[in-house]
């Protein structure tokens, strides 16, 4: 008994001052303090693959922004335009921006006008 007590103070702090040691997220719950280890960098490196391969599953491959600006034939800054205005869906993986393949595809069919358009000054 008093060997699992002792493990678990080591592993959650000193009972006392209820402070969890370093690496440990504190978790409230109604009636009871839990520390919960936080994530590793491996941890999270791995949960971050899964979610890319699920937005690859759902809305196609995923390709940087700099390609799309390449198939599109545009320049890097304006698809980083379309995107902030929302006219692309951006997803933010590996601190990257990327763009769904088959919408870049879909965009570069669009009858867009050349060029800037023409303001008539008053």
């Amino acid at each position: 008994m008093l060997a699992s007590i002792l493990v678990v103070c080591q592993v959650f702090g000193d009972v006392k001052s209820r402070t969890p040691q370093k690496g440990l997220e504190e978790q409230e719950l109604p009636g009871l303090k839990v520390a919960r280890r936080a994530p590793t960098a491996e941890q999270k490196l791995r949960l971050e693959i899964e979610e890319y391969q699920r937005a690859q599953q759902q809305d196609g491959p995923l390709i940087s922004q700099t390609v799309a600006a390449r198939i599109v034939g545009l320049s890097r800054q304006r698809v980083s335009q379309l995107l902030e205005a929302g006219r692309l869906r951006r997803w933010d993986f590996f601190d990257q921006p990327y763009v769904s393949l088959p919408e870049i595809q879909n965009f570069k069919t669009l009858d867009r006008p050349i060029g800037r358009r023409i303001s008539y000054a008053a």
